[in-house]
């Protein structure tokens, strides 16, 4: 999901195109690369992994129930479809409909795809017919759809998961046999996902020597792209820190608060967020910034500000209070608090979110295309308009260049995911 929809609807036309083998195959039995079905196929390679989260977060609060169903002897059929087929099912539904969601608010993936959807239709509406009520207009019911089905997603969720233990037992022992199952399954699927677009841009690139001389010729939007993550990140961080921090707060005492509103924003397209930034900079005093990178920086703080406030409250919402506690007993300062009692806990995640928030504001696309300066253009920017313009090897080159930029990134990530100490 780190791996921006350009760069992988460029991996997919060089799989599926009419070069190579398999797109000479596809295209003998009637399967057209630039077609509907070809963009729900890309938009679902995208997004699953939003499907295998919500999986996973409901596989590890479940735990067995395998020892205690067969001391009552409860039924097999009464096992496997009450205790876990019903509740597997909703937690399906739920995945589906994030799924659904976020591949209804993606239009790059169509669009590069020659299938019309909503996004071009805003960007057609704002900039060409220069109607930003109309663009609104447009715009809105589908974003009251997205709440709709949000909510939906929650009160299935809500349903599932309150009844479900909140203490997760250990797994039960697995073979050897079954782990090399799984692994070998987990493999093939990362390798028709990831492998194969990978090795077809490979082979059209040609050289690694093509490579650098795209990436080179792309320096100054590199230097953009770096530029725009380095001061949007640190920004999410550092409000959705706060947001986080005082949803937190409000959750432990049962109070109200307003941080969950910002979730909003992910449920709305992101260009009707990017013709919202360019009204905004139309008024004075941000109106002599609005040729600059200001406007497309804010868009991104926008846009992934609730990431970072939603990933923030996940992980802190299970901290234990009684450090910070002990402190106020003690009369500890609250800076010598945030400093030897906060900071300590909360550091790799606050490091993890800068990188995922570099990760992400480096490879958006939608609100760039809208809110890019003149001069001031991203790696995205100029992969999106050489995709049908340019010839297919050095689109494959500045591919495989914008993913080994972002490969350290991806690498550090998840090494800090992984990692269990600081």
């Amino acid at each position: 999901m780190l791996v921006p929809s350009s760069l992988l609807v460029t991996a997919w036309v060089a799989c599926v195109g009419k070069q190579g083998f398999p797109g000479r195959f596809l295209a003998s039995i009637g399967f057209d690369a630039y077609s509907a079905l070809s963009a729900s196929i890309v938009l679902a390679l995208r997004y699953f992994g939003v499907a295998v989260v919500v999986l996973t977060y409901h596989l590890t609060r479940e735990g067995s129930d395998h020892p205690a169903s067969r001391v009552y002897r409860i039924p097999f059929h009464v096992r496997w479809g009450r205790l876990k087929l019903q509740p597997a099912m909703r937690v399906l539904l739920v995945a589906g409909l994030l799924v659904m969601l976020l591949a209804m608010n993606d239009h790059i993936i169509p669009d590069l795809l020659l299938v019309g959807t909503l996004g071009p239709q805003l960007i057609i509406q704002y900039s060409a017919l220069m109607d930003p009520g109309g663009a609104a207009a447009l715009a809105i019911p589908v974003a009251v759809l997205g709440v709709g089905m949000v909510c939906l997603s929650l009160k299935i969720a809500g349903r599932t998961w309150i009844s479900s233990s909140n203490s997760v037992s250990s797994p039960p022992h697995r073979s050897i046999i079954r782990r090399l199952s799984a692994g070998a399954i987990t493999f093939g699927i990362l390798g028709l996902v990831m492998g194969i677009p990978l090795t077809a841009l490979i082979d059209q690139a040609g050289s690694w020597r093509a490579v650098m001389t795209v990436m080179l010729d792309a320096r100054s939007q590199l230097w953009n792209t770096l530029l725009c993550a380095v001061i949007a990140g640190p920004i999410c961080v550092i409000l959705g820190s706060i947001l986080a921090n005082r949803w937190v707060c409000c959750e432990r005492s049962g109070s109200f608060t307003t941080a969950p509103l910002v979730l909003l924003n992910l449920i709305v397209a992101p260009t009707l967020l990017g013709i919202g930034v360019i009204q905004l900079f139309q008024y004075q005093p941000l109106r002599a910034y609005a040729n600059s990178i200001a406007p497309l920086i804010t868009a991104y703080v926008l846009r992934f500000l609730p990431v970072a406030t939603l990933g923030f409250f996940a992980a802190w919402r299970h901290e234990s209070p009684l450090d910070q506690l002990a402190a106020r007993v003690h009369g500890v300062t609250r800076w010598r608090t945030a400093w030897c009692v906060v900071w300590p806990q909360r550091r790799k995640i606050l490091l993890v979110g800068t990188v995922l928030i570099g990760l992400l504001t480096a490879t958006e696309l939608e609100m760039s295309i809208l809110l890019s300066a003149p001069g001031k253009a991203t790696l995205g920017i100029r992969l999106y308009s050489l995709i049908h313009t340019a010839p297919t090897s050095v689109v494959s080159a500045l591919t495989l260049g914008i993913l080994v930029l972002a490969t350290p990134g991806i690498i550090l990530l998840v090494c800090l995911i992984w990692r269990k100490r600081w």
